[in-house]
């Protein structure tokens, strides 16, 4: 028997029937709309068979890209766009262990590819006449552009990547620019999304000759990693203060920058990471080093020692860890000079206090290695630097015993050991540097008595608290043997005799006085008037 609904019941479900229609038919479009497989655009499938005619693939690698498959996106290398169909990837890169080696000569066919943002053609040994070159400048949709190690191919200006205002990756190691042109670093500075640069040849001679001109080195705040390592590139490294947005990465190495003087270097308050490298030793004429307040870690690097020049080292705030060396500060291999005029300004934490020294210190003599993950034991090399003015090793996990000799540090002004986990005696020789403003030695595990001295006593109490072993004055807990001992009342009869003796000879003294002057009065009175 049929049922026979109601009107309210009819209209309810001739709605969630529109409801379940509506709902589908949008599926279906969707699903539709999700191209999985796009088919390529012709114009762009016969410039991609152009393209291959050029190329010699003794591997058959490039198998795929046949005239009998009509959908280029499904080549091997290929990407398109899941919506317009457009070529957007051209990758035939290889790495270093491919077994797929292309060689040839490069088409200008794939200019026709206005579409396409990323082309790697690295790791081959493709050639290109101008023509080709310059054709990649058209592609003005390209954002990542790799052409390294193809040893054969040269390129002689660089004037056409000036067009690529997208890109943000060049990669043009070990391609022969022995000719390149001298406006190559201009065209270089018109890429404003520029991220990633590398020109390195470290496995041929036929790098960049030139000489960098000072405004190159005002660089794109975009920039990430630049590497013009292994050229022949000349000039002056800049003097200046780096404030980078990025964890920037600069390789600079096997150059001849041999009239460099690259006085300092801060790029500190960034969001730099990882490890700093061994290459210090080629900087020494470096004077001020500031990285503090970045993320940086591992070890204190063993070329830190090298830089002769040094005044001042500040690594604060990051994670460095291990034990800071004593051959980083040992001065019998490398003198330490000081006669760098230091004139523009830094920020340094001194006395406990981020101040700004410009003028007024010419030699500020400076080591900031606080709130670090240092360990062991404060190296002795540090009580030869004899200009030291600061010194801040606080926040770490040093231990052991201070320096003994501190005391030759006569310079020092400032010296902050604090939060660490020191034990032992504070050195007699702390009391003897005259110049001492700042001092912090608390929360350690140091023990016995504060040192007598001016300087030592004058500072507050709280520049010792956290060592509950260590007593004398500034702090209220007194040294064995210092104690007042009160007098009992059975030796009040005693300290009154020793009261008379010591003053006997007083008393003795007055009586004969006053004897002698009484008897001589009386004389004169008996004596019979003449």
């Amino acid at each position: 028997m049929i049922t026979q609904l109601r009107p309210f019941e009819c209209t309810q479900f001739y709605m969630t029937l529109t409801w379940l229609l509506v709902v589908g038919s949008m599926l279906v479009f969707s699903l539709a709309g999700r191209n999985e497989n796009p088919n390529c655009i012709e114009k762009e499938r016969q410039a991609l068979l152009s393209f291959k005619h050029g190329i010699i693939d003794t591997q058959n690698s490039l198998s795929s890209w046949n005239s009998e498959d009509g959908n280029c996106c499904r080549w091997v290398g290929i990407s398109c766009d899941n919506e317009t169909g457009y070529v957007v990837t051209l990758d035939l890169g290889c790495t270093l262990f491919c077994n797929h080696l292309l060689a040839g000569e490069l088409s200008p066919s794939l200019h026709e590819l206005s579409y396409l943002s990323h082309l790697d053609l690295s790791g081959n040994n493709f050639t290109a006449n101008i023509i080709f070159i310059n054709e990649l400048g058209n592609l003005s949709n390209l954002k990542y552009l790799d052409l390294s190690s193809n040893a054969q191919l040269k390129v002689e200006s660089l004037e056409w990547v000036s067009g690529l205002s997208s890109l943000t990756y060049l990669g043009m190691n070990n391609l022969d620019l022995s000719s390149i042109a001298a406006d190559w670093v201009e065209s270089i500075k018109k890429l404003p999304m520029l991220q990633n640069l590398h020109l390195s040849h470290y496995i041929s001679c036929n790098g960049i000759r030139d000489f960098i001109p000072d405004w190159f080195w005002d660089l794109s705040d975009q920039l990430r990693y630049l590497n013009l390592s292994y050229n022949s590139l000349s000039g002056t490294l800049p003097n200046t203060t780096l404030h980078l947005e990025h964890n920037c990465q600069i390789d600079l190495s096997y150059n001849e920058f041999a009239d460099a003087w690259l006085a300092y270097v801060d790029i500190s308050d960034n969001l730099l990471s990882g490890k700093l490298p061994e290459c210090h030793m080629n900087f020494s004429n470096l004077f001020i080093l500031n990285l503090a307040n970045n993320n940086l870690s591992g070890k204190i690097p063993r070329s830190l020692g090298y830089l002769e020049s040094l005044t001042s080292l500040d690594l604060s705030n990051n994670s460095f860890s291990g034990e800071f060396y004593h051959y980083i500060l040992s001065t019998e291999d490398n003198e330490y000079k000081f006669e760098v005029d230091y004139r523009d300004g830094a920020w340094f934490a001194l006395k406990g206090v981020k101040a700004k020294y410009g003028n007024i210190l010419a030699l500020l003599k400076l080591i900031d290695l606080s709130a670090n993950q240092l360990t062991g034991q404060i190296p002795e090399g540090l009580t030869s630097l004899y200009e030291l003015v600061s010194l801040n090793l606080s926040r770490n996990h040093f231990s052991g015993n201070i320096p003994e000799k501190i005391g030759q540090l006569t310079q020092l002004n400032s010296l902050d050991l604090s939060n660490n986990h020191l034990s032992g005696r504070i050195p007699i020789s702390l009391a003897n540097i005259s110049f001492l403003e700042y001092l912090d030695l608390s929360n350690n595990e140091l023990c016995g008595a504060i040192p007598k001295g001016t300087q030592l006593q004058s500072f507050d109490a709280s520049k010792y608290a956290g060592n509950p072993q260590l007593c004398g004055l500034p702090t209220l807990n007194m040294c064995p043997g210092d104690e007042i001992l009160p007098r009992s009342p059975g030796t009040q009869g005693n300290n009154k005799h020793d009261h008379w003796k010591e003053n006997m000879g007083f008393y003795i003294s007055l009586i004969f006085g006053f004897i002698i002057g009484f008897w001589g009065v009386c004389w004169t009175l008996l004596l019979p008037s003449s």
